[in-house]
């Protein structure tokens, strides 16, 4: 793999003060329990340490739980039913966004324990406002498109809201979108301007910091964990299917993550998240480059991110190892516990999985 190196000061600023949990080996097998669907519903976006998973998709916000299986999510008053779930804290309120029958406006909102919406954020101008990332602190991270470009945005428990900037700041027609927190309030995402696209980091200490990009190409950041490695993909210029998934680590900077092996053509891979051990998943794009062409993989932090396609790790003897076709991973918690999209090829339906590793 490649790396490009960055200050130390820069990986001061993203870790925290404390040590990570040690990265394990990746298991032998996984077992696959699938979760289900409301109404044909199969957008999984995030998951936490109480294996709680939520998603949506234009349609209705829904959250999986160990107990009580499947849920909508409510609407809230003056939103309509239309609304998608992209993050959960450790504590389980869950935020995303929620249509305004009110408005033309696509409000900022969070979900409750229990299910009812607790917080919304109206955005000005009948813009939109999304939550895409939310910490134990109660911060969600996300983005406002309003009068102007949009805006890479922290909305603070008491609802205050902070412009993150942008990475071309006298660029007045730059953006900025953020795309995950972590509990210390680190934040990353994508900034465009100055002809450029890459991902960011943003501090309170030191305010928004280009994380760079491989040789030549654009890049774009999608979680960051406790221990600061952030995660996401770089490509060349108007070329996404030709990703490369990548690792922002303290210390040593980006990594290309390495390749599955045996797989080829590859058209694009991307990380989606990563787990307080370090370990990644996401996935990689074959054939056509298309999503129902995708590999879901795990890249494995004590073994140097090595990469293994996480269908190759179920159980054998589990017939949705050849019966389901999975998609790129999108959620990793501190168990390991990874969640999917994926299509049942016999009951011609999409589902959503966790595969939960087993002691080998």
């Amino acid at each position: 793999m490649s790396a490009l190196s960055v200050p130390s000061s820069i990986a001061a600023a993203l870790a925290l003060a404390i040590a990570a949990p040690a990265a394990v080996a990746a298991p032998a097998t996984y077992r696959v329990v699938e979760l289900g669907t409301i109404d044909g519903l199969t957008g999984v976006a995030a998951i936490n340490d109480a294996d709680t998973v939520v998603g949506g998709s234009y349609l209705a916000a829904w959250r999986w739980t160990p107990a009580a299986g499947m849920q909508f999510l409510g609407s809230g008053s003056g939103t309509a039913g239309l609304a998608i779930a992209q993050a959960i804290n450790v504590h389980g309120v869950v935020a995303g966004q929620a249509w305004n029958t009110a408005s033309t406006a696509i409000d900022a909102v969070a979900w409750g324990p229990g299910g009812a919406i607790a917080r919304v954020l109206a955005p000005a101008d009948d813009g939109q406002l999304s939550v895409t990332g939310l910490n134990a602190r109660g911060q969600a991270a996300g983005f406002a498109f309003e009068a102007g470009p949009e805006r890479a945005v922290l909305w603070q428990p008491d609802g205050s809201r902070v412009d993150l900037g942008t990475l071309a700041p006298f660029e007045p027609d730059a953006l900025a979108e953020a795309h995950g927190i972590n509990d210390a309030g680190a934040i990353v995402g994508m900034s465009a301007g100055n002809h450029r696209i890459h991902a960011f980091a943003w501090t309170a200490a030191r305010g928004m910091l280009d994380l760079g990009a491989l040789p030549g190409q654009e890049s774009s950041a999608a979680a960051i964990n406790a221990g600061g490695v952030v995660v996401g993909n770089s490509q060349p210029h108007g070329f996404p299917a030709n990703s490369t998934a990548i690792a922002w680590v303290p210390g040593t900077g980006m990594l290309a993550l390495p390749a599955l092996p045996a797989q080829s053509p590859v058209y694009g891979a991307t990380a989606s998240a990563v787990n307080a051990a370090g370990d990644i998943v996401g996935g990689y794009a074959f054939d056509n480059g298309g999503i129902a062409n995708g590999r879901p993989c795990i890249w494995i932090a004590a073994e140097g991110y090595a990469a293994y396609d996480l269908r190759d790790l179920i159980d054998p003897a589990d017939p949705r190892k050849t019966g389901v076709q999975f998609y790129p991973a999108v959620g990793i918690n501190a168990a390991g516990h990874v969640v999917m999209p994926g299509y049942d090829i016999a009951a011609n339906g999409n589902r959503i999985y966790m595969l939960v590793p087993e002691t080998p």
